[in-house]
């Protein structure tokens, strides 16, 4: 600086106009009637949150991978995927929050839906297959990327002191319902689930994917997930916190399941009873973690259907054939979504009032009437 205190340096002389510019933009937008009564520090602050409006920048991704981490074990490979499609879309992995535009976003779902089925291959990653799509898939993603987007609003806006750092809301008009289950998941007639029970000729196999699907059915549709975790129960009585929901309940998505009598030679083919840290060691044995597990039971569950000549299904059809069951010999919605651990209207009152486990184990006894069970 010179003497008089001035900037020598032509670029801090450039940037320095340029800001005051800008400033004397903004200032020029205010109201001199609103200033009446106003300190100085309040306009400082006014202006201030205008530049930094003008200044924001946020990376998508780079919040995504932030937010993600918020997440279950069981919802952030989900997420992933969703941003992995978006990144192939704009063919790069990297945009400024403000540039995502409702158009982008159309595009996208409708390259989603009407491009090739992707599938993932652990030798050659992400391949291309000649799979017909069952459904949109768009919906999910976009879900799901607007999850991230407005919990970035949700940090970053300021809307009492007027600092919107990030104003749009690109995913308002778009369709994020979620697809009705897929053929793999829908409910399961009686009579296929009686052929389940009265199977005894299938491979060992193949025997223990049933036997892991009816004891997930009979203990009001438990996730794999919940039943590979399991320690051994105490009683007749198997209590949980719901692994998909637990982060997202006040509760913990506790449940109490009462054990069913029917499923104790099930049970017993799956381990139960011996002695060691897991309820059901046959069912560890599947896979090194719940998503191995699952595919390893799925396997065996195409297998039967193939022989028996029916479509295939996966084992998540167990909790929307119990709920369905359950909904159609008269059980209230209420005590199928307290038994399924859904979120649904849970509300934190529910905390406080002991909920009523034998009405839902009642409820429970009478699905499992249904069938002739050995």
């Amino acid at each position: 600086m010179t003497r008089g205190l001035k900037f020598k340096n032509p670029t801090i002389i450039a940037q320095t106009n340029e800001l005051c510019d800008r400033l004397r933009k903004e200032a020029a937008k205010i109201n001199p009637f609103e200033l009446e009564g106003k300190t100085v520090d309040h306009v400082v602050a006014r202006l201030t949150d205008a530049l930094r409006v003008q200044d924001f920048r946020l990376d998508f991704f780079q919040w995504a991978d932030t937010y993600i981490q918020t997440k279950t074990e069981g919802n952030r490979p989900k997420y992933e995927t969703a941003l992995r499609a978006f990144e192939r879309f704009l063919g790069k992995r990297g945009i400024d929050i403000n540039d995502i535009t409702h158009h982008m976003l159309t595009e996208f779902a409708e390259a989603c839906d009407n491009g090739p089925k992707l599938a993932y291959s652990a030798r050659k990653g992400i391949v291309t297959t000649s799979k017909p799509r069952t459904g949109p898939i768009s919906p999910q993603y976009l879900s799901r990327l607007s999850h991230i987007f407005d919990a970035a609003k949700d940090k970053y806006n300021d809307e009492d002191g007027g600092a919107v750092v990030i104003p749009r809301s690109p995913f308002r008009k778009l369709n994020m319902t979620p697809p009705k289950p897929t053929t793999g998941q829908k409910a399961l007639p009686v009579e296929v689930l009686q052929a389940m029970i009265d199977d005894v000729d299938c491979s060992e196999t193949v025997r223990r994917s049933i036997d892991v699907f009816l004891v997930g059915f009979a203990l009001m549709g438990a996730n794999i997930a919940d039943l590979w975790e399991a320690a051994p129960p105490k009683g007749r009585w198997w209590a949980y916190n719901r692994r998909k929901t637990r982060n997202r309940r006040a509760d913990g998505a506790y449940i109490r399941c009462e054990i069913p009598r029917e499923i104790g030679p099930f049970l017993a083919r799956l381990g139960a009873g011996r002695s060691g840290e897991w309820w059901l060691p046959e069912l560890r044995d599947c896979g090194k973690d719940p998503s191995v597990a699952g595919q390893t039971i799925n396997r065996g569950l195409r297998t039967w259907c193939e022989r028996r000549g029916i479509e295939p299904f996966t084992f998540y059809a167990c909790r929307h054939t119990w709920a369905t069951l359950a909904r159609k010999i008269g059980v209230e919605k209420a005590t199928v979504d307290e038994g399924l651990g859904h979120v649904g209207d849970f509300r934190i009152t529910d905390i406080y009032a002991e909920r009523d486990w034998e009405r839902i184990a009642d409820a429970n006894r009478r699905v499992l009437s249904l069938f002739r069970w050995q």
